[in-house]
């Protein structure tokens, strides 16, 4: 009895050797096509199925020897040796493999841990630490889980990080919601830097921390822009009158509570330390979300203007007789200045602070020598001594240790951007030159120049890319130790500012060429080494062509 479908089956085994044989490698060729030969003689279809699969084995084997044989060969080369008497192109002198174990090593040092977090840091702060897609995808599967299990600490830093400033705001009142001790976290920016707070805001933050002077100093800018009336002229007077501007009088009513409150909190510690233990808690938040975490902590503005309207009135007050009323008035200014002194995080805090307590200590030496109080004077003088002492050692400590800091900081960060830049520039060529000399139908005779460059990228390239890639790692290490300090410890952060120092110093330089400014002196000395290596080169160049003729000769 005749097998019912033969011809099929057959049919099958031979179409399958004939595609076979259309990417069968040059080299072996032959091997299929004596195959293929052979199926058309094989009778019984089962013999020429098995054959088939015997005939793809080969095929498979071939193909895996001719890549093996290509990585032997530098790039665009196919085959081991040229026909006698031709010159062929150029080509590089490291093989394949060679290219291929070294750009290996490169994407093995960037996908280290280390390496990733390396790069995913410095990219961002190529686009000024803006949140991707995939990093606000993180964030919010990160708020849902957090929403799932009540966790309301991490709802409230994942508030913080959220790029979308309207989910920020729902993520912050569910974490309130979840836990009221968290109510200060509506004093945070959610990156609305310029906008003020809500009024139901305002209002849960006056009612649940009533002898905080922060929550009125923020109610007080959200009635008034303090910009819209803050300067003064040389008299000391305002250059606007500030009576004529609507809601002024509620602006006054809430700035005076602020002044008479018992104490200054502006929330700053709670901020960095939630930051820290929310990062802690899910370290997969990217570092481009977690810094706005950081800078969110919110200054309230005003206070200096209001402060300066008070003196001017306990002046008038003074002339026109009423000597007692001013002296009540200044030492109010001089208590609430003590009480920011002593609640001040941040410099920038301690410094307006201080500033506020040595006007009022001016104003009242001023007062206490027009009315020959001399014992009074001189503690006021003492006091105003003290106080000038501590604000002209923050600005010598600012001057010294942070502008010193900054510019190390830059220095470093203009390492990590330049060797960062490099490598991603060299990398794209050397890929570049590695695909143009895989194409052989180019005309290379017709660019022996771009032939040469491409073989040279293609020879030296790879390394360069590899010590590129070392050295921005290398030159990172001072950015992950910041990050790694204040990720391991376990009180309220003393690293933070370091970390947020980092950062600015990596966004400040995002572009190798922001730090080569016409006005500096590094700009003239990159300029002067340019030309000079361009001289040098035309030199060398004319020289060569002299010495080279000769030499062969």
């Amino acid at each position: 009895m005749p097998y019912p479908h033969p011809p099929f089956a057959k049919a099958v085994a031979v179409k399958s050797l004939e595609l076979a044989i259309r990417f069968w490698p040059q080299e072996s060729r032959h091997w299929g096509q004596a195959l293929l030969g052979e199926a058309h003689e094989i009778s019984r279809p089962v013999d020429a199925i098995f054959w088939a699969l015997g005939g793809v084995t080969v095929f498979l084997r071939s193909h895996l020897s001719h890549l093996l044989a290509l990585l032997k060969l530098p790039p665009g080369r196919t085959a081991t040796s040229l026909p006698m008497g031709t010159n062929g192109p150029r080509f590089p002198h490291n093989s394949r493999l060679v290219t291929a174990i070294i750009l290996l090593a490169v994407g093995a040092l960037l996908l280290l841990p280390s390496g990733r977090e390396a790069a995913s840091i410095v990219t961002s702060s190529w686009r000024d630490y803006d949140a991707t897609p995939r990093e606000a995808r993180v964030v919010e599967r990160l708020a849902a889980k957090a929403e799932k299990d009540h966790d309301a600490r991490q709802l409230a830093f994942l508030a913080s990080c959220v790029p979308d400033p309207d989910r920020a705001e729902i993520l912050a009142d569910r974490a309130v919601a979840l836990d009221p001790s968290l109510f200060w976290i509506y004093t945070s920016r959610y990156r609305r830097p310029v906008d003020p707070i809500k009024n139901q805001w305002l209002a849960r933050l006056r009612a649940s921390d009533p002898d905080n002077a922060f929550v009125y100093m923020l109610s007080a800018e959200s009635v008034v822009d303090h910009r819209m009336w803050s300067k003064f002229g040389s008299d000391g007077r305002p250059i606007v009158e500030p009576s004529q501007i609507p809601g002024f009088l509620e602006w006054s009513a809430y700035m005076q509570r602020a002044l008479l409150a018992p104490r200054y909190d502006s929330y700053g510690k709670r901020q960095l330390e939630l930051t820290r233990q929310g990062w802690q808690q899910s370290p997969e938040v990217p570092v481009s979300l977690v810094q706005y975490s950081l800078w969110s902590h919110r200054l309230a503005g005003g206070v200096w203007e209001y402060v300066r309207l008070q003196i001017l009135d306990a002046k008038r007050a003074a002339a026109a007789g009423h000597a007692e009323q001013a002296e009540k008035s200044l030492l109010e200014i001089a208590s609430a200045g003590q009480r920011l002194i002593d609640g001040s995080v941040t410099d920038v805090e301690r410094f307006g602070a201080l500033e506020v307590a040595r006007s009022a200590q001016d104003a009242l030496r001023e007062l206490y020598a027009s009315s020959a109080r001399h014992a009074d004077e001189q503690l006021a003088a003492a006091q105003l001594h003290l106080l000038e002492a501590s604000k002209e050692s923050l600005l010598r400590g600012w001057r010294q240790s942070r502008k010193a800091s900054t510019e190390r900081l830059r220095k470093k960060a203009v390492i990590v951007q330049v060797s960062a830049w490099s490598a991603l520039g060299l990398a794209v060529l050397t890929f570049l030159s590695l695909i143009l000399l895989e194409i052989r139908s180019i005309p290379w005779r017709r660019f022996p120049r771009i032939r040469w460059t491409a073989c040279r990228l293609a020879d030296f390239g790879p390394s360069a890319v590899l010590v590129l890639t070392g050295v921005f790692l290398f030159s990172f290490r001072p950015f992950a130790l910041a990050l790694d300090q204040y990720r391991s410890t376990v009180t309220t952060s003393a690293y933070a500012p370091d970390l947020v120092w980092q950062l600015w110093a990596l966004d400040s330089v995002r572009s190798p060429f922001s730090y080569l400014e016409p006005s500096g002196s590094v700009f003239w000395v990159c300029v002067i080494i340019a030309l000079s290596l361009i001289a040098l080169a035309i030199v060398v160049r004319k020289v060569w062509r002299h010495v080279a003729p000769a030499h062969h000769a």
